[in-house]
């Protein structure tokens, strides 16, 4: 409402101040002349925030792809499943019979093609993270050394397709009774051990004096994210869903315990078998046939596990791309409508310069040159406050800069690709003007 106020009433305004006397003599341009400058600026501003708007839409939504692009694992024919063991009744002494139900149950279902069990699955949003220890290494109370970790299954790797780099994964040799065995992931290895080869080393969870060896590294992954899609990956111990450690402090105690309760079920389906309400009334009579009480919390896809991460910035990015397609379409318009009022009030003066040999280039050319004034004016105008922008959104943003090349090249290359086609229909008209017709409009 205000501004149909406004922009109907400063027209209005202006002209209740026009002297009529310097109407009648300039044939009635005077007020036309005002209104002209006024839509000329009006132009140059639209095209300013048109520049704003689509620079910060292409700098989303470069963050959102980079951000989108899933590292060290599959989404395609993946499903996982949520569920909680704790709320089904199920107390530690249980869990051992639990877990080897369930994978075995779960390969049964159609169109499974390999199952795992895990703490957390990726970019569930959860991990754990707390202190580690390594047999080689005295612990520094100044300088904590802190990983992240969680539980996993057998064949957990190959479900969820995360590439091995070396040594092995956790398989039937990893038993509650076996030696301890610890998978590691890129980033783990990079940080903790930059020079030599990791597989073999021991460390442990924790700080307790004479626990720093409890697993011994027997591989290494590619990194995956699991908690906070803007951060980079941490690095990330993987154990055995069953394999304990005697603590002896009650805090590592407690935290062991609550460890081994996983969270989600991972299923990698047969190529051509479809993640729909079939698949899920499978899982779910599974789940049934174990115990009635286990039912899942959720089941979906991974596409669409890793689709929530980015509901946020999914949405700036669609309303920004939204806006800044609004506001471009304003500016074009304007800017034609700006240029037709031009020619039209030029007709007389074109025709004249056609009928003493002007050729149509060169027409097209005067009336594309004052378009692209306006365009270059709204451009650097609009490039400071795109920066600054760019600037104030940068914490926001993952992988591109506020300032990225390519997002603000694409933006400009826009914003004056459309200005000028948009000038270049009536530039068109002008050039296309009968020299004896233009000199009988007034």
């Amino acid at each position: 409402m205000a501004t149909g106020l406004i922009f109907s009433g400063l027209p209005a305004w202006l002209t209740s101040k026009t002297n009529p006397i310097e109407v009648l003599r300039s044939g009635g341009r005077a007020t036309g002349h005002r209104f002209t400058v006024l839509r000329q600026i009006l132009i140059v501003l639209q095209i300013a925030v048109s520049l704003v708007l689509a620079s910060g839409a292409g700098l989303l939504t470069r963050s959102l792809l980079l951000l989108e692009e899933p590292v060290g694992f599959q989404t395609s024919d993946r499903i996982v499943v949520r569920i909680d063991p704790a709320a089904a009744g199920y107390s530690i002494d249980r869990l051992p019979d639990l877990y080897e139900q369930l994978p075995a149950e779960l390969q049964r279902v159609p169109g499974v093609a390999s199952r795992s069990l895990s703490q957390y699955s990726p970019m569930s949003g959860f991990n754990w993270e707390g202190p580690i220890s390594f047999e080689d290494r005295p612990v520094d109370p100044a300088h904590h050394l802190f990983s992240t970790y969680l539980r996993v299954g057998l064949h957990y790797f190959e479900t969820i397709g995360t590439p091995v780099l070396r040594g092995r994964v956790i398989d039937e040799r990893d038993t509650a009774s076996s030696l301890h065995g610890a998978v590691i992931n890129r980033t783990f290895g990079d940080r903790f051990f930059p020079a030599t080869d990791p597989i073999g080393h021991r460390l442990s969870i924790g700080e307790e004096p004479g626990h720093n060896a409890d697993y011994q590294i027997i591989g290494i992954v590619e990194d995956v994210k699991y908690a906070d899609a803007m951060r980079p990956v941490d690095p990330t111990i993987f154990m055995p869903l069953l394999q304990t450690v005697p603590y002896r402090v009650e805090g590592l105690v407690s935290v062991q315990a609550r460890s081994l309760l996983i969270n989600s079920v991972e299923l990698h389906l047969r190529p051509g078998v479809e993640a729909g309400a079939s698949v899920e009334a499978n899982v779910r009579r599974a789940l049934a046939r174990i115990d009635p009480n286990l039912s899942p919390m959720a089941i979906m896809t991974f596409a669409e596990q890793v689709d929530r991460n980015f509901i946020q910035q999914t949405l700036m990015a669609r309303l920004t791309s939204l806006y800044s397609g609004l506001g471009l379409l304003l500016a074009a318009l304007g800017l034609y409508g700006v240029t037709a009022q031009y020619v039209t009030a030029r007709t007389r003066e074109i025709g004249v310069r056609v009928a003493l040999g002007a050729d149509r280039r060169t027409v097209l050319t005067m009336i594309l040159r004052r378009a692209a004034g306006q365009t270059i004016m709204g451009v650097a105008i609009g490039v400071p406050m795109a920066l600054g922008v760019g600037r104030l959104i940068a914490s926001q943003l993952y992988g591109v800069t506020g300032h990225d090349p390519m997002a603000f090249g694409a933006a400009l290359i826009v914003v004056v690709l459309s200005t000028q086609i948009a000038a270049l229909v009536p530039a068109r008209r002008a050039a296309a003007i009968d020299p004896i017709r233009a000199l009988r409009v007034e």
